[in-house]
């Protein structure tokens, strides 16, 4: 999906630390993520001109909680994306 000697680990963790710190200071709740890294395998998917990032019940939130989401936009990522990703 990206292009070779692109650091997406370290950019996708960076997106994502963003918008928990954006989702626990807008919200009324209080809820402790698990958050460090996504990994080399980490479930994604490709949605509306989205990267999805998937991570199982439990693994960064509560299990109560289910699957956990984040929206990615691939503009995000320039010209680092392989070019059948992009629109």
């Amino acid at each position: 999906m990206f292009l070779k000697n692109f650091n997406y680990v370290e950019q996708i963790n960076a997106i994502i630390d963003s918008q928990i710190k954006n989702m626990k200071s807008t919200s009324d709740y209080k809820y402790e993520y698990k958050f460090t890294t996504i990994n080399k395998n980490q479930q994604y998917f490709i949605y509306r001109g989205n990267l999805v990032i998937m991570f199982n019940a439990g693994d960064i939130l509560d299990k109560d909680f289910g699957n956990v989401k984040f929206y990615i936009p691939l503009n995000k990522f320039g010209d680092n994306i392989n070019g059948i990703f992009k629109d």
